[in-house]
């Protein structure tokens, strides 16, 4: 069960639905919020899709009594993978009341912003979080948001990403990056890339600023994921120097964006709030050191200050500043994170991502499937 069929999701999906017999309920077709066409990408589905009649509520979830119709024990496994809709909360719950195993899949949670709950969303969390009969997550800080519940179950981490092992390059190619800077008209010689939803939490804000307080000649910065006019009253008191190295392509498809990942030299994701942050993985695939704050899920879990990146305060824009300075006038140390985040990311693909979650059924089933 989940809410929307973004891409990731229906990726990962069609790979599971390779080795097993899958149903996904989706609430919604899409959320309000995103552009329709990110849905299919070319993917060739291969399990079974239920669309609920449900009533939006939210950008990305709504209410729909039909999901009552799916929660039974016709299936082996019954997996909650978008815990915090209406529609999710009444199925956790019935299943409670039913007597019906369910497992809770999370991928993240900051348990840092936990003590931000009130004291009944905490309440309400921990009764339907405590029914699951296990957790699947995507890393620890995941699991100590869930502990800090006052739950204790049994925790299976997998290697949560929105990339295949073909998204993963072999090595950073030095010529290719020139070449695609000519190609993308980019004439600076050093280029940060930041790629996110045009929202305040996303930080963008933050970027923008420590960009032009570093007002470097050779310095371009990419902001990708949205149209230029939202940020038009930061940029009016910019330079026209400054202005015309600050690139904002607008939407693209996936072989296009893996384009600008390559051209750039560091990706930043100054985020104020990211459960995980699929873009730091599609980076990491892509050769790039990563920057960003310790209100990214995949900052706290796969990167390691000094050796693969920095993950920084959120609101520290002095430190980030400073990282971002550290990388581009260290060459040496940018090449090895890159080397050391493309052999990271080759361990988070949907590939990977399968094998983890049919170890864990198997665990739990107490039986031998052979997956191949």
């Amino acid at each position: 069960m989940t809410n929307i069929p973004s891409p990731y999701r229906v990726a990962f999906f069609s790979k599971l639905g390779d080795v097993v017999d899958l149903t996904v309920v989706y609430e919604l077709y899409t959320a309000s919020n995103r552009n329709p066409s990110w849905r299919a990408d070319g993917i060739n589905v291969t399990y079974r899709e239920i669309f609920l009649k449900s009533t939006r509520l939210v950008s990305d979830g709504g209410i729909s009594l039909e999901v009552l119709n799916y929660l039974n024990n016709d299936y082996d496994f019954i997996i909650v993978g978008t815990h915090g809709t209406p529609t999710a909360k009444l199925a956790m719950f019935y299943m409670r009341v039913k007597n019906i195993p369910y497992i809770l899949n999370v991928d993240g949670m900051l348990s840092c912003e936990l003590d931000e709950k009130n004291w009944l969303n905490k309440k309400l969390r921990k009764i339907l979080f405590s029914g699951a009969r296990a957790y699947f997550t995507s890393g620890h800080d995941t699991d100590e948001y869930i502990k800090k519940l006052g739950i204790k179950g049994e925790f299976y981490n997998y290697h949560f990403t929105s990339i295949s092992e073909r998204d993963v390059i072999e090595k950073s190619d030095c010529r290719l990056k020139y070449e695609l800077k000519d190609k993308l008209k980019l004439k600076e010689s050093l280029l940060l890339i930041c790629v996110a939803g045009f929202v305040p939490r996303k930080g963008i804000d933050t970027l923008l600023k420590i960009f032009n307080e570093m007002d470097r000649s050779d310095l371009g910065l990419i902001i990708i994921g949205g149209e230029k006019a939202v940020y038009d009253s930061i940029l009016e008191n910019f330079k026209a120097s400054v202005l015309k190295r600050i690139y904002f392509p607008g939407f693209m498809g996936k072989e296009t964006l893996k384009e600008y990942y390559r051209a750039s030299d560091i990706f930043v994701l100054p985020t104020h709030h990211d459960e995980w942050g699929l873009v730091v993985n599609e980076a990491m695939g892509m050769g790039l050191p990563v920057i960003t704050t310790n209100k990214c899920g995949a900052g706290l879990e796969i990167i390691k200050n000094g050796e693969n990146g920095y993950v920084v305060e959120d609101t520290d824009e002095k430190s980030l500043q400073n990282r971002v300075e550290k990388l581009l006038d260290d060459k040496l140390l940018r090449d090895k994170m890159a080397t050391q985040n493309i052999k990271i990311a080759k361990k988070y693909t949907t590939e990977k991502m399968v094998e983890d979650h049919m170890r864990y059924f198997m665990t739990l089933s107490n039986r031998i499937i052979d997956i191949n």
